[in-house]
C-alpha cells in the first residue's frame, strides 16, 4: 500500500469533527489523521479519543514533528495568519479553513512564504468539488437552462446579537462568503470586477448571551455586484441582520433557471425550471461525493501532492477570492467599482479515476 499523508490538526474546536468525520472514514484511503493540538488540552484529547488519533501534542510539538507532512488549520479566522504562517515556516503543507486571512497583505505573504519553502496551500471552501456543484457544472456545459447569463447568491445567518460571530467569524461575507464566491468562481470563471454596498447600518449591537453592548468593525449586511470573465453577472447579499439561515444560489439562463439550495455543502439538491419543465434533481453519489461532513479538499490535495501538481482548492484560489470578498467593502467606502487582479485556472472536475483514487476504490 502506497504511504499516506501524514496529517495534523491544529485546532480541535467545533469544526474538528466534521472533518474527522470523513478523514477517518470514506476519505482516508490517502490520508492519515496522526496528531492533533489545541490550546484547550483536554478538548484535543477528547477529539483524539472519539477519532483514535494516535498522538495528542502542543502546537508547537506538531509543527516540529517529522511524522506530519501537512497540518490542517481549524484556528479561529482572526489568527489565521499567524498560525498559517508558522506552519508553512515549519516546513509543512498546509490546508487551512476560510478565508487566507483577513487582509490581502497578510494573503500575499502566506503564497510568498510557500513558494519560498517549497509547501502547498490548499483549503476551503472545498464544498464546490462536491456532487452538487459538479452536477451543476455539467448542466450548464449542456445548457440545460441556455446560455447563462445572470445569477444571484443569499448568503444569510441569524447571529445579529451575537459578539463572538461579528468578532471571530469576521461576518457572513467573510465567514460563509467563500463557500459562494467559490463556487460562482467555478461555474463562470475568474472574478473581473466588484461593486458594493456595505454600510455599517447598526454600529453598536448588544450581545444576546453576556448583555454587553459591542461595535462592528465592519458592515453586517454587504450587497455585491460581481463581474465574470465568462460574462456572467451576479448579486450577492450576506448578512447576520436577518433572522435566520436562508441559504440559495440561482442561475438565470437564456431557456431557464437552476437553483441549488445551499453551497456550504457537498450534496444538495438541484432544480432546473425551464418553459418544458420543471425537474429536482437528487445530488446523489452517481454526480461526484456528496456525504456530509469537510474533509474532501485535503483528500484531494493528497492527491495533488502525490501527482506533483496543484490542488484545486488552492491558496491562490483562496486568494482570489479573498481579493473579490474585500473589494466589497473597498467599493463601498470608495463609491466606485472595483477591479479584481488575481485569475485563477479554468476549473477542471475531478475525474471519476481522481475521485476513486480519493476514496479508495
Amino acid at each position: 500500500m502506497t504511504q499516506r499523508l501524514r496529517v495534523g490538526i491544529l485546532g480541535c474546536g467545533v469544526i474538528a469533527p466534521a472533518y474527522l468525520k470523513n478523514l477517518t472514514g470514506d476519505l482516508s484511503a490517502l490520508v492519515d489523521i496522526s496528531a492533533c493540538a489545541d490550546l484547550d488540552h483536554k478538548l484535543a484529547q477528547k477529539l483524539a479519543e472519539a477519532h483514535e488519533i494516535k498522538k495528542v501534542l502542543g502546537a508547537e510539538a506538531l509543527l516540529a514533528d517529522p511524522d506530519i507532512d501537512l497540518v490542517i488549520n481549524l484556528t479561529p479566522a482572526p489568527v489565521h495568519f499567524k498560525t498559517s504562517l508558522q506552519i508553512l515556516n515549519s516546513g509543512k503543507h498546509l490546508f487551512t479553513e476560510k478565508p487566507l486571512s483577513l487582509s490581502l497583505a497578510e494573503a500575499r505573504e502566506l503564497l510568498d512564504t510557500a513558494e519560498r519553502n517549497g509547501v502547498q496551500i490548499g483549503g476551503a471552501a472545498d464544498t464546490f468539488l462536491g456532487g452538487s456543484f459538479h452536477h451543476c457544472s455539467k448542466l450548464i456545459a449542456e445548457e440545460a437552462i441556455g446560455f447563462p447569463v445572470v445569477a444571484h447568491a443569499l448568503i444569510s445567518v441569524g447571529t445579529y446579537d451575537s459578539k463572538r460571530y461579528h468578532k471571530v467569524f469576521s461576518g457572513a461575507l467573510l465567514d460563509l462568503g467563500p463557500y459562494y464566491f467559490t463556487a460562482m468562481v467555478m461555474l463562470f470563471g475568474s472574478v473581473t470586477r466588484v461593486s458594493g454596498i456595505a454600510d455599517i447600518r447598526f454600529p453598536e449591537k448588544v450581545d444576546k448571551s453576556s448583555g454587553e453592548t459591542f461595535t462592528l468593525d465592519r458592515a453586517s449586511t454587504a450587497i455585491a455586484s460581481v463581474s465574470f470573465e465568462s460574462g456572467v453577472v451576479a448579486t450577492v447579499i450576506a448578512s447576520e441582520d436577518v433572522h435566520g439561515y436562508f441559504p440559495s444560489v440561482e442561475v438565470f439562463g437564456r431557456k431557464g433557471r437552476m437553483a441549488l439550495s445551499d453551497a456550504n455543502m457537498y450534496g444538495e439538491s438541484i432544480r432546473v425550471e425551464t418553459y418544458a419543465e420543471t425537474r429536482k434533481i437528487s445530488a446523489s453519489s452517481d454526480h461526484g461525493y456528496t456525504s456530509k461532513g469537510r474533509g474532501l479538499g485535503v483528500a484531494e490535495m493528497a492527491l495533488a501532492l502525490r501527482e506533483g501538481r496543484t490542488p484545486r482548492s488552492s491558496g491562490a484560489l483562496m486568494y482570489h477570492v479573498l481579493e473579490a470578498m474585500l473589494a466589497v467593502y473597498e467599493s463601498s467606502n470608495s463609491g466606485s467599482h472595483v477591479k479584481i487582479e488575481s485569475r485563477v485556472p479554468a476549473f477542471e472536475p475531478l475525474s471519476e479515476s481522481e475521485l476513486n483514487s480519493i476514496l479508495g476504490k
